[in-house]
């Protein structure tokens, strides 16, 4: 600087002037550069910064969480929203509580152990441009997400996952090995994106004082079939195929009817080859619920063919056993959604007419 100082302080004439720039014109370019190089190291992240950025994976705030987008590299969508606190599934369906919870423990723990090595990062960003879930994070009210990146496969011991972070709208430029700590395992089945994976196996979830009829129909079998109407505050009555009352003791009814909380399938299985086939048979049973506002919901009950997923093979016999024991076939929303039921849990809902005429009372 005091270089500059003396020449711009100084009387010369043109030709001397052009001489003495010429010879201090290198330290004038040094300053230059020097100015630079200044206004670049106090305007850009440094490399620890960057680093930390590339690595924060963790969402700091979980209760705040209120979406998540995950879409993959076949361009498929999974929205989840959290609306009047129900999480739900691309806006049509209710979502399953527990992967919720799942996906939010996750979100909100993992972090980095390490950038990948040099040696491997070329392979790595290879098969996860091949293969990755993009993962927004929003809080609740946000327009902007909170978090961004893109989760691979599994490391090669399968104890962590690989993941690539989105910074300022591009990826970072180093994948990261990301686990949760205490839990060696792959996560990338917790950004599942398939619709029927994240929606509610719910079928029946209503108390008894929220029940206006219930009803249960066996086709095969209507004289079997029955229906339990609310005649008032915690009392029903049980009605026949035909529509006629009949006396059975209070308890018996109202300890039927509290079996209709928490009713869930195992699984939906919308794909299913036999699909079409199981519906243009005869159901085994038709259960439906209205509930005091009007809202209806019903199932359809199949048997289901004994397949190689089935646990018993043969009766005691040693005879080929034709159906199930364990399961059930399971239509709903006006057959639309196709499933699997375990007779454990709606076994207990099948109960005949004669069956609550030979109850006794319910202590």
């Amino acid at each position: 600087m005091q270089v500059v100082f003396n020449i711009l302080n100084k009387d010369f004439s043109g030709e001397k002037v052009l001489g003495i720039m010429r010879k201090y014109l290198p330290y004038i370019l040094l300053l230059v550069i020097l100015s630079v190089l200044m206004a670049w190291y106090l305007l850009t992240p440094n490399q620890t910064t960057l680093d930390e950025r590339e690595g924060a994976f963790k969402v700091k705030d979980p209760a705040r969480i209120g979406k998540v987008i995950l879409h993959d590299d076949k361009k498929r969508d999974i929205v989840l929203e959290k609306k009047n606190g129900i999480w739900f599934v691309n806006d049509k369906y209710e979502a399953r509580q527990d992967l919720i919870e799942r996906l939010l423990e996750v979100v909100s723990r993992i972090e980095s152990q390490a950038p990948v090595s040099k040696v491997a990062h070329e392979n790595v960003l290879r098969e996860m441009l091949a293969s990755n879930i993009q993962v927004q994070v929003f809080y609740a009210g946000k327009s902007n997400p909170e978090k961004v990146y893109y989760v691979g496969g599994p490391t090669l011991d399968s104890k962590a996952t690989y993941m690539l972070m989105q910074l300022d709208g591009k990826p970072a430029s180093r994948p990261h090995i990301v686990r949760i700590p205490g839990f060696d395992g792959y996560l990338t089945p917790t950004y599942e994106v398939e619709e029927d994976v994240w929606r509610s196996r719910m079928v029946f979830n209503v108390n008894p004082e929220s029940v206006k009829k219930l009803e249960v129909q066996y086709p095969e079998n209507d004289v079997q079939s029955f229906s339990i109407e609310q005649a008032g505050r915690d009392s029903f009555k049980l009605l026949n195929s035909k529509g006629a009352n009949t006396i059975v003791p209070q308890g018996v009814l109202y300890a039927y009817v509290s079996m209709y909380q928490g009713v869930q399938i195992e699984d939906f299985e919308n794909e299913n080859a036999e699909k079409d086939m199981i519906l243009r048979q005869t159901p085994l049973a038709i259960i439906s619920v209205t509930t005091q506002n009007g809202d209806t919901k019903l199932a359809k009950l199949f048997y289901m063919p004994v397949n190689r997923r089935s646990k018993t093979q043969m009766d005691e016999h040693g005879n080929d056993v034709k159906t199930d024991i364990d399961k059930l076939y399971i239509a709903l929303n006006d057959d639309n959604d196709f499933g699997v039921a375990q007779i454990y849990v709606f076994g207990k809902l099948l109960r005949t007419f004669e069956e609550f005429t030979k109850s006794e009372p319910v202590k």
